[in-house]
């Protein structure tokens, strides 16, 4: 009998463990939020922003599963504002840290610009025959509707709760929640760019959005660099000026200004020639990873190899190219 007892506490006891389980893995979010310690997966890179995406910030970029589509791009680099907290701006959102870099939150836009704007815009309601009763979900006391339904059910920690109902703004179906304005286009549904509304309308700091300065590379995220080097003439005289046109580029072949460029003259068979340049210190590329480089021809050799490093920051690669010189 006390063995019976025994194994039936047991059973109750791994009983409650699975039920204690299966409650925490039901209860999880669909959308994670910044505490993702994923590897770098590159899904948070935008080659065609000239802004990058770094820190924790980045990190909970990565903890999403569609970034492009619930951020967009990103429309400033992060920045310090007055108060100490961090901010950073994409196209449809705004991602703060606060300054004890303890939470990564996102601005209430949709929650805002629903209240702000409201006055503004001619409003319809949607019709009743326009959503089925059985595809609809009561949130907070708002109908959630059909494919704007499908969206929340997938992103709805990201995008908050509804804040609105369904109505027709400008000829457009749209919906406002918390973080986001959702649109429906052409069965689609897309986030609206609130975060370039917020930032033209609200944000101080206009010069956040300038080009980055030349004193700022260490904001660049840089794991690799890419160079390319073209001789100008193929043939020159003893004493002609030669010139070497530079491109530097970073792992997402987006261009990269600020790296310092060098080179050194050879003999084909490794001897280090000197020679004569023709810039003032050492050049660097522009905002289109460009930088060029003249100098002088020697004059008692046939063969030139131009070794040219590029430096950027810890990171450093080199390229290398050929000319002769006729006597």
């Amino acid at each position: 009998m006390l063995k019976k007892s025994r194994f039936a506490l047991i059973a109750v006891f791994l009983a409650a463990i699975v039920l204690i389980a299966s409650a925490l893995l039901l209860s999880r979010p669909a959308e994670t939020a910044g505490d993702s310690q994923q590897a770098n997966s590159g899904k948070c890179d935008f080659p065609e922003s000239r802004y990058t995406v770094q820190g924790k910030i980045r990190e909970f970029c990565e903890g999403l599963s569609d970034p492009l589509t619930l951020l967009g791009k990103p429309t400033t680099n992060a920045f310090t504002t007055p108060d100490g907290t961090t901010k950073q701006y994409f196209e449809h959102v705004v991602v703060v840290i606060q300054k004890d870099d303890s939470i990564t939150t996102l601005v209430n836009l949709g929650e805002l610009f629903w209240e702000e704007n409201g006055q503004f815009v001619q409003h319809a309601p949607v019709a009743t025959p326009s959503f089925a009763v059985n595809a609809c979900k009561i949130v907070k006391a708002i109908p959630v509707c059909n494919e704007f339904l499908d969206f929340y059910q997938r992103h709805g920690n990201f995008i908050g709760e509804p804040v609105s109902e369904a109505i027709w703004e400008n000829n457009e179906l749209v919906q406002y929640f918390r973080y986001a304005r959702l649109v429906l286009r052409n069965g689609k549904v897309t986030l609206s760019d609130l975060g370039l509304w917020y930032f033209e309308f609200y944000e101080p700091n206009k010069a956040a959005r300038a080009d980055i300065p030349a004193n700022a590379a260490i904001q660049r995220s840089v794991t690799q660099l890419q160079i390319t080097a073209d001789i100008v003439s193929t043939i020159v005289t003893p004493g002609e000026k030669q010139t070497i046109h530079v491109w530097v580029q970073d792992q997402a072949h987006r261009p990269l200004s600020q790296a310092a460029i060098s080179i050194t003259l050879t003999t084909p068979d490794g001897r280090t020639l000197p020679y004569l340049s023709d810039n003032d210190g050492i050049p660097v590329t522009d905002s289109q990873g460009f930088a060029k480089i003249s100098f002088y021809a020697p004059d008692d050799i046939t063969g030139v190899v131009v070794h040219v490093t590029a430096i950027y920051l810890d990171k450093q690669t080199e390229t290398q190219t050929f000319f002769r010189v006729w006597h």
